[in-house]
């Protein structure tokens, strides 16, 4: 009470043994550990990208509308501004699939979501550990994720310079944009 904490009890310590053995040869309890956590760091990568790209998709919808508000005539803001959006959606489908296909159960060419998600249930509640193949879909998983966010980096990279030149054209200021001088 009152921001008091009080210790109700110590840390036990006990080892936990297996039941019995597996008819399959496994990873030891150590390796499928550390695979665990190789693919929760992927996992927690991933969404940090997920959630970063969803602001720029945010950003680049607000962007069309101050663009729309400036006092210019349409042209290269415009283009620039295109060429954007068409580079973060393309992201986000390498991310996470197109919406729109998954919606209606097209297939899609594999994305990070996928591959992760391939991972996640071959090792849910398994203690064989990882399989080669859970291993591999791991490593591609996190290549095509670093390619993700290599390019979202110049995406946004591409998206400040975009706004600094709207705001020079008379547009209102963006969220995420630089703060005017």
């Amino acid at each position: 009470m009152g921001g008091e904490i009080t210790t109700l009890s110590g840390p036990v310590h006990f080892e936990v043994v297996r039941l019995r053995e597996g008819a399959l040869q496994g990873s030891s309890p150590a390796e499928a550990a550390a695979f665990w956590r190789a693919y929760e760091e992927t996992v927690m990568k991933s969404s940090a990208v997920s959630q970063s790209l969803d602001s720029e998709l945010a950003r680049a919808e607000a962007m069309r509308t101050a663009l729309s508000r400036a006092s210019v005539a349409p042209g290269e803001l415009d283009e620039r501004l295109v060429q954007l959006r068409k580079t973060l959606q393309k992201l986000q489908d390498d991310l996470t699939g197109n919406r729109a296909r998954r919606q209606v159960g097209e297939r899609q060419n594999p994305n990070v979501e996928n591959r992760l998600n391939a991972v996640e249930l071959g090792i849910y509640g398994s203690t064989y550990g990882p399989t080669a193949t859970h291993r591999m879909t791991l490593d591609l998983a996190n290549d095509q994720l670093q390619q993700v966010r290599s390019r979202l980096a110049k995406a946004r990279g591409d998206a400040a310079a975009l706004g600094d030149d709207l705001l020079r054209a008379g547009a209102p200021w963006v969220e995420g944009n630089p703060l005017p001088e």
